[in-house]
């Protein structure tokens, strides 16, 4: 059995300024000892959940691992962190010059934690700054805006086939909804890709909308600091629209309804 990997995925959730956190609520125990949601949440979810090889080995039968590391998030680092801001600047203002100074190395610490390098570990991030920082990557919602606002217009809610990352997308932003997984394929979900389409397989999702989204992909800046989206997951959608297909919805359409396109992306509803 073997549970989380507490020097890769837990710390670059917490990053090291909430390891720093975690060691100061260690420190201050006491502090919290009638504060019952405070401890469950630094002290029992850890224990009972992905440090647990019971868990894990139960959890892992019945899910993907790709979640289990998300447990990390459940802990309140963040309420902790704040607390023991104002506990300690308020120490800054004691008479005795040890607790003064220990309060301006704890919150030193706080703030000097912040901007610590990206990557210490090769592969693994510990500081997570640049996610909350203004970019120009041309990833964020205003590059689908155009797709969003025209599927917002479509009454009903559809059910839609698509790649894996736009249908997280719609899903998310507009009123249909597809079944399919961000990155990967599953048995369970809808494919809409075919080696081959002589027996017209697409005509079984009357109804759908079909969203083909060939737009230029461009690297994102929160996902690579995060590890959560590669440069080759996200660029890797296009192999969802291979030739074959674009042929076969552009020689039927009656079969294929076009409502809207712009900029290499495409709306079809199947007829």
């Amino acid at each position: 059995l073997s549970t989380l990997n507490l020097k890769k995925e837990f710390i670059q959730v917490l990053t090291l300024w909430g390891v720093f956190v975690y060691l100061l609520f260690f420190l201050n125990i006491n502090r919290y000892r009638q504060n019952l949601f405070v401890l469950a949440g630094m002290i029992l979810v850890p224990i009972f959940t992905f440090m647990n090889p019971l868990f894990v080995d139960l959890f892992l039968r019945e899910y993907s691992s790709r979640t289990l590391w998300r447990l990390s998030f459940l802990l309140p680092i963040h309420y902790v962190a704040a607390d023991l801001v104002v506990f300690y600047a308020k120490r800054l203002t004691s008479s005795k010059i040890a607790n003064k100074s220990v309060a301006f190395i704890v919150l030193f610490g706080f703030v000097s934690l912040l901007f610590t390098p990206n990557k210490l570990v090769e592969g693994v991030s510990y500081n997570r700054l640049s996610t909350l920082l203004p970019h120009t990557g041309g990833v964020d919602h205003r590059y689908y805006a155009d797709l969003i606002s025209f599927l917002n217009t479509i009454e009903g809610n559809h059910k839609v086939l698509t790649d894996p990352m736009t249908g997280y997308m719609t899903s998310a932003l507009s009123p249909h909804y597809s079944a399919r997984r961000k990155f990967f394929r599953s048995p369970n979900y809808a494919h809409f890709t075919f080696e081959d389409y002589k027996e017209n397989p697409l005509d079984k999702y009357s109804g759908y909308l079909l969203i083909v989204n060939r737009r230029e992909k461009h690297s994102s800046v929160v996902g690579k600091a995060s590890n959560h989206w590669t440069e080759k997951q996200w660029a890797s959608i296009n192999h969802y629209y291979p030739p074959r297909l674009l042929e076969h919805v552009h020689s039927r359409p009656d079969a294929f309804k076009k409502l809207w396109s712009e900029n290499g992306v495409a709306v079809y509803r199947v007829l």
